[in-house]
């Protein structure tokens, strides 16, 4: 299942120093929920939009002298996301469009010229992608009140999930969680668990159970699928209750069945270094 590529608003990045000296206390709700936001996108492995070249000019734009030290967990988060200890960043190479613009306009009045030329180019990757879905991230206070960005140019409009982090950050998390929906044909039945397993001669096609699904609730699968790290189409994490893995595959949406994998030569070496189970 492909991610969608996460935009953090630039003006969430880049303040307006002379606004944030006269009204400090309308930056509280960023400041409050930024590093939730950096959280969440680490969580959930959703790569963020940023060119190496906008990340300086974060780095020498942002009033760092001029916060508080009530913000110190802002400031620490903010220099360990541009140091690229957190969310996967992920670089583009420079593309401009003619014309481009957006609705509203989230190009700022106190950016630099370089900062200008750096969202135009974000702007226009945004706009090109249409393969991927993006989602922009931005606070109350920096957002006009229209439900979603939307980027324009002389041939169409496109329109982006918009997430204003004070108000929705986490439904909008738990609306792209992986959710746990049972799959019958991974019922416990006779001859379909590790036994049965080893004990047929040919274990191609091989239908396992789900062990921790008890058949009425889906409380410890969904505790399983939470904790189960992704690699390629699959999710995967160790079940130390049945002492097997267990696969997860997503067949609708963010909907996710599980399975027992006996095997464990069919477990990508790196899920077996995560959880440090090699072999049964």
């Amino acid at each position: 299942m492909v991610k969608p590529n996460a935009v953090i608003d630039i003006s969430a990045l880049i303040w307006d120093k002379a606004d944030f000296l006269s009204k400090q206390h309308n930056y509280y709700g960023l400041v409050a929920n930024f590093p939730l936001l950096l959280s969440m996108l680490e969580k959930e492995r959703l790569p963020v939009l940023l060119r190496n070249e906008l990340i300086d000019e974060i780095s020498l734009a942002f009033p760092w002298q001029e916060v508080p030290s009530i913000f110190n967990e802002f400031r620490t988060r903010l220099t360990l996301f541009l140091a690229k200890a957190g969310p996967r960043i992920v670089s583009f190479a420079t593309i401009r469009l003619v014309n481009i613009k957006t609705i509203p306009e989230i190009k700022k009045g106190h950016f630099s010229r370089n900062t200008v030329n750096e969202s135009e180019y974000l702007i226009s990757k945004m706009h090109v992608s249409n393969d991927i879905e993006t989602i922009y991230f931005t606070f109350a206070y920096l957002w006009s009140g229209v439900d979603k960005l939307a980027t324009v140019d002389d041939d169409r409009t496109q329109e982006y999930t918009t997430v204003v982090c004070d108000n929705n950050l986490a439904s909008f998390f738990e609306s792209i969680r992986p959710t746990f929906e049972h799959n019958k044909k991974h019922d416990k039945k006779p001859g379909n668990d590790k036994t049965g397993w080893k004990a047929r001669e040919s274990k191609d096609n091989f239908e396992s159970r789900l062990s921790c699904y008890n058949g009425m609730d889906n409380i410890l699968p969904q505790k399983l699928l939470d904790a189960s790290k992704e690699f390629g189409d699959r999710r995967y994490v160790y079940d130390q209750s049945n002492e097997t893995y267990v696969v997860f595959m997503a067949h609708m949406d963010n909907k996710y069945h599980g399975f027992d994998e006996y095997d464990p030569d069919k477990i990508p070496t790196e899920i077996k270094e995560i959880f440090y189970i090699h072999k049964y």
